[in-house]
């Protein structure tokens, strides 16, 4: 990531979203639309990042030790999601400093090379970056942690990302779809409605507004990873075997296993340093 953002701010050659011409390099305009497509074509990466905590402590069998331990349902769930989000949010940030480095690199072109806007860099990042690694790193996440297998991990990524391509090459004007502008959960042709009449100053200077058709598409998929976020936190149980697979496997052993009765002792627990 930090290196295609490099090349595309250092080399005129490269370009990401068909930006170029009088469009400054590091532009406000340029890195959104760079960024919000680096992260349809990264959803790969946040399936690879979020998908895998749970299924890695069950996968190397450390879920027996914490299952033994205090912890609550809520503070598992929470420290393993907030970890691979954490992570996720330092991965992408490489589109940030890809165009800063580029844009400032000795050698650079600097004929479309504009002044230095740190708005122009957290902007998008709070705009795309943190929403939507949020979203869809809720869905796989619980996608990840209710199947446990990481053949449906990764192969998450690569659906969702290529049933996102089918609908926009199905749409014929993308750019004056307000339904989907709103209906679009990377916030790709929300930004493409918002700027599509922007002269080539308003692009070279103007942060995207947070209002409007974004905004309402913000507000939408965030409220929807939260919903998910709520039924998978309901779904997941504390056991060695997912919720939904081999559930009648795991009756079947319960109901040939002979149970044996004995008295637990009286134990005084410290949790304490």
């Amino acid at each position: 990531l930090f290196l295609m953002m490099f090349f595309a701010a250092y080399n005129e050659n490269v370009s990401i979203g068909g930006v170029s011409g009088l469009v400054n390099r590091n532009a406000p305009y340029t890195i959104n639309v760079a960024m919000s497509i680096m992260l349809v074509f990264g959803t790969m990466i946040i399936s690879a990042i979020m998908g895998v905590p749970v299924f890695r402590d069950f996968d190397y069998r450390f879920h027996e030790i914490i299952f033994t331990t205090p912890v609550k349902k809520s503070q598992y769930l929470a420290g393993r999601f907030l970890g691979s989000y954490v992570i996720g949010l330092f991965v992408f940030s490489g589109l940030i400093w890809g165009n800063i480095v580029g844009s400032s690199f000795p050698g650079v072109n600097t004929e479309h090379i504009g002044p230095f806007m740190l708005s122009a860099y957290i902007n998008p990042f709070l705009l795309y970056v943190v929403p939507n690694v949020f979203m869809l790193g809720i869905l796989f996440f619980a996608m990840g942690s209710i199947f446990r297998n990481q053949l449906a991990i990764y192969v998450q990524g690569v659906i969702l990302f290529a049933l996102y391509l089918i609908i926009l090459s199905s749409q014929r004007d993308i750019e004056s779809n307000r339904l989907l502008s709103i209906l679009d959960p990377f916030g790709f042709v929300a930004t493409t409605n918002v700027t599509r009449y922007w002269t080539v100053s308003e692009k070279n200077s103007m942060i995207v507004p947070f209002t409007g058709l974004l905004l309402y598409n913000r507000l939408l998929w965030t409220s929807i990873a939260l919903v998910i976020g709520g039924v998978f936190f309901k779904m997941f149980k504390f056991s060695s075997a997912s919720s939904l697979i081999r559930k009648k496997k795991i009756k079947d052993e319960v109901e040939q296993t002979v149970i044996k009765s004995h008295t637990i002792p009286q134990l005084t627990y410290h949790h304490d340093f």
